[in-house]
Order: C-alpha cells, then sequence, then structure tokens
C-alpha cells in the first residue's frame, strides 16, 4: 500500500480491523433491510441452521448484546442462521479449550480460527473438515479477491486441503515503541544501537522515570506465554535475526528460533534479565497482562505488530491512548535501533479457518452456509460493515470517499467492547481493495508522522510463499522441544555453550533439518531465489 494512501487508514478504522446455493432445505423468494437503511438483495430463503464459532479476541474485544451487534444481526438475518460466539485472545489457554472442546464434540465449533501451526496439531488429530470443495473461486468469488487459487493450494498440507489462509495486508507497520516522555525526562536521546538501547533500558529501569520514588518500573517488556520467547525480543535483532524466519543476502533461509546464534541472543537476554531491565512477568504473561501493565505507565518500551491498531494516539483502545488515559502527559514514539538490520518481514497469512469434521459430516449443509457467511464477509458489503459499521450512522459515502463519524464509532462500537474487531478477522484494513478512500477526520500529526518513519525502515524477505512441513512430520513436534530448549537454556543454565549440541540433536532428533530443506524446495518451486537452509 502506498504510504499516502496508508496515511488515510485511520486508528479509529483499524482499531475496528484487529483475524445463495442449495442447502437442502426450501427456498423461497426473501428480503430484508440491511444495516444501512437500504434494502437488501433478494435472498433465497435457506433452512434455518445454528452455528458455532471460536474466533479470536482480537484486543480483548468483546461482543455486546445480540442487539447491539449489528454485525450478527445481519448474518442472522441474511442467511438465516443462529449463531454462538466464542472469543478468546490468543493463548495457551485458549488452545487448550479448542482442543476440549473439539475432542469432545458437544457444542463444539463448526467454524474455528487458529494460527498456522496449531492448525497442523487439529488436522494431524483429524479434527478438521476437509474444504478442497468449498474453498474454491465458484462458491467464493468475494474471497478470492483477497487471496490467489495458488495461495491457498501453497497453503494446505500435504495430501490435504482443511486450511483457508486469512488474508494479510502488505504490511501492518510493525515496530518498537518507546516512552519518548521518559526519555526527555531523563534528558535521553531515542537509542540508534543496542549499546544505547541497553543504556536507556537501564535507565528506565534504575532512574524512576516516572516520578514516583518507587523502583517499580522495567524498561522492556514482552508476551511469553510460558512457552515462548518471541522473535521480536531486541536481542534477537542485535544478532540479526528478523521474524520468525528470513532469507538473508546471500538468499540463504533461516528459522531464527533454531539458528545457531540462538545462543547468543539467549546471552544478550539473560543479561538483560539479571540487570532487571525485563518486567519480572514476562515470560508468563499473554499479551493482555503486558498491554494493561505499559498502560499503567510501568514498561518504557514494547514491541507493537501493528502501528495504525495499537500505536495510534486517535487509536481507541490503543497501547497510546489507552496510556494518556492514566498519564495525559505520556508520548509514544516508533524507534529501529538497529539501522543495519531490516525491521521485520514481509507479511505472507499466518492465521487460518478450519472447519470441524464430525460437525460438518453429520450436517453437510453447515459448511455450505458457513463459505456463504466468509464469502459475504469478503465482499465489498460485508468489508464495509464488519470496518466501519453501518452506512449513514458510522461514516458517509460520497462515490469511492469513505468519511468515518468518530463520535458516533465510539459509542456504538469501541464503548460497547470494540466488537468489529472480531467479525472483520476475514479481511486486514485495506480499503484500496475495492478501490475506496477512507478519512478519519481524528487522525493526529504524529499518528501520521508515526507511519511515514515506519514505512522508511527495509523489511527482510520471508517465506515469500506458504510452506508446509514434509508428509508425516508436524512442525509442533519440533517447535515444542525447541521452546522448552530456549527456556531451560536461558532460566536454568549460566550461559548457552550447550546450545550447538541441543540445536544438532533437534534439527535431527525432530527432523527440523528436514523441515526447512523441505521448505526451501518448495520456495524454489514458486520461482524464489533460495540456496540453503543455514
Amino acid at each position: 500500500m502506498k504510504l499516502m494512501k496508508t496515511l488515510l487508514i485511520t486508528s479509529v478504522i483499524s482499531s475496528l480491523a484487529l483475524t445463495a446455493c442449495s442447502t437442502g432445505g426450501k427456498e423461497t423468494s426473501n428480503s430484508s433491510p440491511s444495516p444501512s437503511g437500504q434494502v437488501a438483495s433478494a435472498t433465497p430463503k435457506l433452512e434455518k441452521l445454528k452455528l458455532n464459532l471460536f474466533l479470536y479476541g482480537a484486543n480483548n474485544a468483546v461482543l455486546p448484546s445480540v442487539q447491539d451487534d449489528f454485525v450478527r444481526k445481519q448474518i442472522e438475518e441474511k442467511f438465516n442462521v443462529e449463531l454462538n460466539v466464542q472469543n478468546m485472545v490468543s493463548s495457551n489457554e485458549r488452545k487448550l479449550k479448542l482442543t476440549s472442546q473439539l475432542s469432545a464434540g458437544t457444542d463444539a465449533p463448526d467454524l474455528f480460527l487458529t494460527t498456522g501451526t496449531e492448525s497442523g496439531d487439529f488436522i494431524n488429530q483429524g479434527l478438521t473438515a476437509d474444504l478442497s470443495k468449498l474453498l474454491v473461486p465458484e462458491k467464493m468469488p468475494n474471497y478470492f479477491k483477497w487471496v490467489k487459487v495458488d495461495e491457498v493450494k501453497r497453503f494446505q498440507l500435504v495430501n490435504n486441503f482443511s486450511r483457508g489462509p486469512v488474508p494479510v495486508a502488505a504490511t501492518s507497520y510493525p515496530a518498537y515503541w518507546i516512552r519518548q516522555d521518559w526519555l526527555d525526562k531523563l534528558n535521553l536521546k531515542a537509542p540508534t544501537n543496542y549499546e544505547e538501547l541497553t543504556k536507556v533500558m537501564t535507565a528506565f529501569s534504575k532512574n524512576d522515570p516516572d516520578g514516583n520514588g518507587k523502583a517499580d518500573t522495567y524498561g522492556y517488556s514482552q508476551a511469553g506465554n510460558g512457552t515462548n520467547i518471541v522473535a521480536f525480543a531486541p536481542q534477537y535483532k542485535k544478532n540479526g535475526l528478523i521474524g520468525g524466519a528470513f532469507v538473508d543476502s546471500q538468499n540463504n533461509l533461516h528459522d531464527v528460533y533454531s539458528d545457531p546464534k540462538i545462543g547468543d541472543v539467549l546471552n544478550d537476554l539473560r543479561e538483560w534479565i539479571n540487570q532487571g531491565l525485563m518486567d519480572p512477568d514476562w515470560y508468563l504473561s499473554n499479551a493482555a497482562n503486558v498491554k494493561t501493565k505499559f498502560e499503567q505507565g510501568k514498561i518504557g518500551m514494547v514491541w507493537l505488530g501493528n502501528a495504525v491498531l495499537e500505536g495510534f494516539e486517535s487509536t481507541p483502545n490503543s497501547y497510546a491512548s489507552n496510556l494518556k488515559k492514566t498519564i495525559p502527559t505520556a508520548k509514544i514514539v516508533p524507534i529501529h535501533p538497529f539501522p543495519n538490520t531490516p525491521n521485520w518481514v514481509e507479511n505472507i497469512p499466518s492465521t487460518t479457518f478450519l472447519m470441524n469434521k464430525v460437525t460438518i459430516d453429520k450436517e453437510p449443509a453447515k459448511a455450505e452456509r458457513l463459505i456463504q457467511i466468509l464469502d459475504w464477509l469478503s465482499s465489498e458489503e460485508g468489508y464495509l460493515l464488519t470496518h466501519y459499521g453501518i452506512a449513514g450512522k458510522h461514516y458517509t459515502r460520497n462515490g469511492a470517499q469513505i468519511t468515518l463519524k468518530p463520535d458516533a464509532i465510539k459509542t456504538d462500537i469501541l464503548d460497547k467492547g470494540n466488537f468489529l474487531s472480531v467479525w472483520n478477522f476475514l479481511t486486514p484494513e485495506d480499503p484500496q481493495r475495492f478501490k475506496l478512500e477512507v478519512i478519519d477526520p481524528n487522525l493526529t500529526d504524529s499518528d501520521r508522522q508515526a507511519l511515514k518513519t515506519i514505512a522508511a525502515w527495509p523489511n527482510a524477505q520471508g517465506f515469500g510463499t506458504s510452506v508446509v512441513p514434509p508428509a508425516g512430520v508436524v512442525l509442533a513436534d519440533f517447535r515444542t522441544p525447541l521452546y522448552q530448549a530456549h527456556a531451560k537454556l536461558l532460566f536454568d543454565e549460566k550461559d548457552s555453550s550447550k546450545w550447538p549440541a541441543i540445536r544438532e540433536e533437534l534439527l535431527t532428533k525432530y527432523k527440523g533439518r528436514q523441515i526447512f530443506e523441505a521448505y526451501v524446495q518448495q520456495m524454489r518451486a514458486v520461482g524464489l531465489q533460495v540456496n540453503d537452509f543455514k
């Protein structure tokens, strides 16, 4: 997305974003009012179905009552369904709950969202439905305006067709965001390298930047969920490792988490921990815990994956806006203290929708109805409703120009749980997809400058395509002991001297090398220049 067009995509917009076929029933002509107040196009009357959905609770969004949830009302009326919707933030608790429901079968979700990694676990357990005859352009023409047929095919596991990739925007403008007001109070400049960053983190942790006379602030925090040292920790970039995987300047593929340099990453991170520069709760915290502590004014720097959603001052419930509610003088800005290292990697789909094999096998009409709903969510009508609200009420439209009504959005959407961030799971914030220009009167100069700043930083090449492990190999079987080894080295050992031996065992015993060499072959097959796995 070009920068000038991106500047029109506002905080309010993105705060809302955070992912007639025969069904065996009788069909009669039916028209119903749409949320815009206009009469929707005639839709065949379908047999009423009850559908269970398990979605992500973006930004801890809460679904309001049915009366207030105009998206749910529109779906239920348009497709003659009764929806039971669960939404939870990504966490181990979410995965355990979803696994339990799918295994038990009773009231299990018919459609559910997972990460790409988690989806492999559910597929290998035989819990997911085959989508090969459903996930096709003939049934989902709107969805396939967001993704290509080949992309969907490459997203599948070998000899399986269960996963629907959730489309992503070209970039979400990720960055470290730092307390500028703390820098100013301590007479510090924004760090431009790792050594300066460490000094700033030390000052944030030791020099009472909030002035309350207590040792209750920390330089940095991120969510470990009790399982993983996610790759946006600064120590990864300090050692030249970006994202989960990337292709280096010599066209070699690196899996960041099993890279030879992980020992150095852990040594550097251990030093920050021992010096008290890290929030002591970070490893066991989830994203919501970190956000809350940051908004309370206890953390000096965090990594935000979506600048517009999380960093904008004008985005209600963002890190920045909520921090200002607590501390009106607070200000955060994006920084990139690794000038010779790419900021992040290019986006490819990482979230997937799946269907429950048991319920779909027993009631195939549900699968058809769910596909209709998903395709509508991908349409311009569905996109506008789930991203911006009701025409005339939450925005006005003049040709291709959409002008938001922030007060109405706040009252009807944000104050009622920011629920559109649950419903717009299938489409990223990309109005240019429909050749629309969106204007938010609340966008601040600081927000515009933040986008301009981040857009100037380069990104590395990631996989560049969807990749899957070889047949019979499960990525989670490699990742789980890998993450456990990281934690043991970091918390139980004085240094990471054992890492080379541990790495070799993991790559061999748990087929890590086999996985990534297969990735290289798949990347080459679609025309990417990749030499080897390092």
